[in-house]
């Protein structure tokens, strides 16, 4: 039985997959697994992970159809034996010493849930992410910047929650699963260092400056099941925010006019708008309003490079 086991759903990722296969066989952690789930790969990526397996038996490889990342994280986690669970993403990479660090520290504390910060790579250069100071769950819901993959969470917890993935929501899945974790008033605990570097690129799935109709429509489906979930008032700048994320993520999509309207609507109508808390992204959604959305969307996507980077 592994202390911990990494969930690496792979879809097509050829290009990086060598350099984050090779830092999870170096993890200084012997007593893990590796559950590599090839999401209907056509690039390659899929040879790549029977590749490491034959030669590593921590690596285990898992092949089906392709289903979209949620499915096979769910696949993964279905699979694992660990004592703890965590994910990696396979155009990312690890430092050594990250799946013990943070299993000690689980250990340690008796923690369900543990964090550590990471690392932001641009190509031509790297940002730290640290974990916040004065770990508390309702600043983690709305500040949280990092992924699944800075979480190791107890299997016995993931058990007493009945967690699963919905595998319709593959754009925020990460979001998704924080907010069903804290649901269940996990204990948090976490360690300064940033030993996950998560891979950002222009033009990526997750950092393009175009949005599709069906990432718009997961956001959508995160939105309500906040609104469900969510009706205490200390969760209202919660609801909020994922509001205006939406709305805000409509002027970086290709839906017609008639639709963003449509979605402003429903997310962020003006006695719910006038309510938010005012920041740069609140006046964009509020010109939006009033402004034609081909004038706003020619702006956010222009913006778009200069605030990623």
């Amino acid at each position: 039985m592994p202390k911990v086991s990494v969930s690496v759903p792979v879809y097509n990722t050829s290009e990086f997959l060598r350099q984050c296969l090779d830092s999870l066989a170096a993890q200084t952690m012997r007593d893990i697994e590796f559950i590599l789930v090839d999401d209907g790969s056509t690039d390659g990526s899929g040879d790549i992970c029977d590749e490491y397996a034959a030669r590593d038996s921590r690596f285990k490889v898992v092949h089906q159809p392709n289903g979209g990342s949620a499915s096979a994280r769910q696949t993964a986690l279905d699979q694992a034996l660990g004592q703890y669970i965590i994910v990696c993403d396979s155009d990312d990479w690890t430092d050594p010493a990250l799946y013990r660090s943070l299993y000690r520290k689980a250990v340690e504390t008796d923690a369900d849930i543990t964090l550590c910060g990471h690392v932001r790579e641009y190509g031509n250069r790297s940002v730290d992410i640290p974990p916040q100071p004065g770990l508390d769950a309702h600043r983690l819901a709305l500040e949280f910047e990092g992924g699944s993959w800075v979480m190791l969470v107890k299997r016995s917890f993931l058990d007493a929650c009945r967690f699963s993935y919905d595998t319709r929501i593959n754009c925020g899945e990460d979001r998704l699963a924080l907010f069903k974790f804290l649901e269940h008033k996990p204990r948090l605990a976490q360690i300064d260092d940033c030993l996950y570097h998560y891979r950002r690129m222009l033009g990526g799935a997750s950092c393009t400056s175009t949005l599709s109709e069906a990432s718009i429509d997961q956001m959508l489906m995160l939105h309500r099941w906040l609104q469900d979930h969510c009706t205490l008032p200390e969760r209202t700048l919660l609801v909020q925010t994922q509001a205006l994320n939406t709305a805000f993520a409509c002027l970086r999509s290709d839906l017609s006019p008639k639709e963003v309207k449509n979605i402003f609507a429903q997310t962020v109508p003006w006695r719910k708008l006038a309510a938010m808390p005012k920041s740069l992204k609140w006046a964009v959604v509020a010109s939006a309003k009033i402004v034609p959305t081909s004038l706003m969307r020619r702006f956010v996507k222009a913006m778009h490079p200069f605030i990623y980077r």
